[in-house]
């Protein structure tokens, strides 16, 4: 009965150690649920909704994203006891038409502050743009226009950014009959619509108005407008002539120019438009205008740096109008574009693999050139480049082979003739320049030793000739400058007056005179020694930091003094300092300062509490160890760094040059609920060993992570 009683005791004890355990959090879910992924045709404000899904009444951080930025914040609580879940939305707008946007959602647990979930990204696409109806405008004749004749042409402007046509049908007000329909050419954006409205009296108000439709959206009405017929016919008025090309007095002009004038007949009448040479008044060419527009003929075969003269006859069947006399000078004779100067030059060795192919190009008459660079081997194109009368032309030839030979020509457009030059031929390098090999290597970290400074160096290939090294440190600061004969081989510079236990970042520079190549940035971290009590003959100390094997946070440190060369010499006053970071912050948690004792071992058991004391340590080669106990920690279940620093007497915290020698540790830290006497009994009822406990307070286990 007895060992029955005993195991209902264990029973209850395990539940109730199991019971006070803490509940893992469960990490949150986030499931995008509106727009569905892929959707097209959306407005351009489209509502965002997502499901968050936590553990119990916890607050959760919800941030949307858009295209890769934060868009919206806010806060969720999850309400379920089980594990409880929120709808969040968002309405996101300013959205462009035609745009597909991605988008996702990021909740954090506000209290931990790094149980976060992200969702999946999802992306829809905003409806197309919608098409734009036509537009009218500039009607003829003028609303409200006066002497209108009895039978007017009627017309509008149109505009469209749509569409290539727009059907135009004129309706006459007073009983919406039809007058006449045209088709607007709207390929530039904009045209015009005539119809002829026969038939009217004289002396009367007519109104009208027009439809324009494009098929794409609903047809458009326009304004209303009214004019009135003229009371009796006016007499013709004869043609207008004007705006003459090329313009009186123009210079340069081609050899088979077109001559144009524009013209208006008030009558609308059809126009026939003559073109004469106006030093001999025979016809160069002819054109009809249908009451308005532009009258043109082609003058061939003119002479060079020549000045002519002309003038049109222009006949509506009524009235010849003769226009002035106009004059121009053709161009003077055109002299070929002049090619020199290539670089590289036909022959060049050592050229880099991606090469600037320059030429110098000049033309008397002071064009501007069109210069193209080609491939001899296929006459594909490398590249081009424009240069006004003179100047270098320049493209780079990129992606070419190690030694290997290449030919390239160019063609020089003046706009009149095209002259070519070239085929000149190169021969890449063997190889790029490069450095590598650095000393020391990257990332490297030294021991302490006794002199500040360090030599550097690098294995230098690929240069043709001599190869100039530049040695740097971040930033630009020259270390040194060191040659390569040849091309490669080793470069070497010295760092002096280094400071201890410092990163310092390297690169170098090396040049031959064709190519340049700046290599990657390299670091290394110094140790120290150099600037010990002692100095360079004095001697040196080394701390050995350990944590006991039960993981608890508590330890020993060893300082170990060597004498190097006799001089037994002492440190006296001075203090270890022991402080505790925490890793994921980097921030410093505590700090304790224990005095250094004489050479035999000597333990500090309330190291907590500190102290400063007179002690000196001399150079008879001993070894002091202090222990420490439990540190009082802010968080648990946190990674911590432990560090030890032998300073020199009232040396602070900061001062890397008081600093003799230090090292650092790092364990995690992690609570032990419940009785400790309870824990003990349970955990040797599991069969728990290897596990120390140290009570102080609220009891605390150390170890690593695992």
């Amino acid at each position: 009965m007895r060992v029955y009683k005993q195991l209902a005791v264990l029973t209850l004890i395990v539940s109730l150690f199991l019971s006070l355990m803490p509940l893992a959090l469960a990490a949150p879910t986030v499931e995008l649920q509106s727009p569905s992924n892929g959707a097209t045709d959306m407005p351009l404000s489209v509502t965002l909704q997502a499901l968050v899904t936590g553990d119990n009444n916890k607050t959760y951080d919800v941030t949307f994203y858009g295209e890769g930025s934060a868009i919206h914040a806010t806060t969720v609580t999850t309400m379920n006891k089980d594990g409880g879940n929120e709808t969040v939305s968002y309405s996101w707008s300013g959205l462009d038409y035609a745009t597909t946007y991605s988008w996702y959602v990021v909740a954090t647990e506000v209290t931990d502050g790094t149980n976060t979930a992200t969702s999946a990204t999802s992306s829809f696409t905003t409806a197309a743009a919608p098409a734009s109806p036509p537009s009218l405008s500039l009607p003829s004749p003028s609303n409200g226009a006066t002497d209108v004749g009895t039978s007017p042409s009627l017309s509008v402007t149109i505009s469209d950014s749509d569409s290539t046509s727009v059907t135009v049908t004129f309706y006459d007000a007073s009983n919406d009959s039809t007058i006449g329909s045209s088709t607007a050419d709207t390929t530039s954006g904009s045209g015009s619509a005539t119809v002829t409205w026969s038939g009217l009296s004289e002396s009367t108000a007519y109104s009208w108005y027009a439809v324009a439709s494009d098929g794409d959206t609903a047809a458009v009405t326009s304004s209303t407008w009214s004019f009135t017929t003229l009371t009796t016919p006016a007499a013709p008025a004869p043609p207008e002539i004007f705006s003459p090309n090329p313009s009186n007095g123009a210079i340069d002009v081609e050899l088979s120019p077109s001559l144009s004038v524009s013209i208006n007949d008030p009558n609308g009448d059809s126009v026939s438009v003559t073109f004469h040479n106006a030093a001999d008044d025979s016809t160069i060419g002819t054109d009809t205008v249908a009451g308005s527009g532009t009258a043109s003929a082609t003058w061939p075969s003119l002479s060079q740096d020549t000045p002519y003269s002309w003038y049109v006859v222009a006949d509506d069947g009524t009235h010849q109008v003769t226009s002035s006399t106009w004059s121009f000078t053709t161009d003077e004779p055109n002299v070929d574009p002049v090619v020199t100067n290539p670089s590289p030059s036909s022959g060049a060795t050592g050229v880099n693999t991606s090469p600037t192919l320059t030429v110098d190009v000049s033309d008397d008459n002071g064009d501007t050139l069109s210069v193209t660079f080609h491939d001899a081997s296929d006459d594909s194109v490398i590249g081009s480049d424009s240069v006004s009368g003179s100047g270098t032309a320049s493209t780079t030839w990129s992606g070419l082979e190690q030694l290997t030979a290449y030919t390239w020509y160019v063609e020089v457009d003046d706009g009149t003739s095209t002259v070519s030059g070239g085929n000149w031929t190169f021969t890449t390098l063997d190889e790029p320049l490069t450095a590598s090999n650095p000393t020391p290597s990257d990332g490297q970290v030294f021991g302490d030793q006794d002199d500040d400074d360090f030599d550097l160096h690098v294995d230098i290939s690929g240069g043709n000739g001599d190869v100039t090294v530049t040695f740097h440190w971040q930033g630009g600061t020259v270390i040194g400058t060191n040659t390569v004969m040849g091309g490669s081989g080793s470069a070497y510079a010295l760092a002096s007056n280094l400071e201890e236990y410092t990163v310092y970042q390297w690169y170098v520079v090396a040049t031959d005179g064709t190519e340049t190549y700046t290599s990657p940035t390299w670091s290394f971290t110094t140790g120290g020694g150099w600037n010990n009590p002692g100095g360079e003959d004095g001697f040196i100390v080394r701390t050995n930091v350990s944590v006991d094997g039960d993981g608890m946070v508590s330890g020993t440190v060893s300082i170990i003094v060597e004498d190097k060369n006799n001089k037994n010499q002492c440190f006296s006053n001075t203090s270890v300092y022991v402080m505790v970071y925490d890793v994921e912050t980097g921030n410093q948690v505590s700090q304790v300062i224990a005095s250094t004792g004489s050479t035999t071992s000597h333990q500090m058991i309330d190291i907590v509490t500190g102290g400063q004391h007179s002690h000196k340590i001399c150079s008879d080669d001993g070894e002091m160890t202090y222990a420490f106990e439990d540190f009082y920690l802010p968080e648990i279940n946190k990674d911590y760094r432990i560090c030890f620093e032998w300073r020199m007497a009232n040396a602070q915290p900061g001062n890397p040059s008081a600093i003799i020698d230090g090292t650092c540790s790092t364990f995690y830290y992690v609570p032990v609920m419940g009785s400790y006497g309870t824990i003990l009994f349970i955990l040797s009822l599991l069969g728990v060993t290897g596990i120390a406990m140290r009570r102080r307070g609220l009891s605390f286990k150390g170890g690593e992570r695992t």
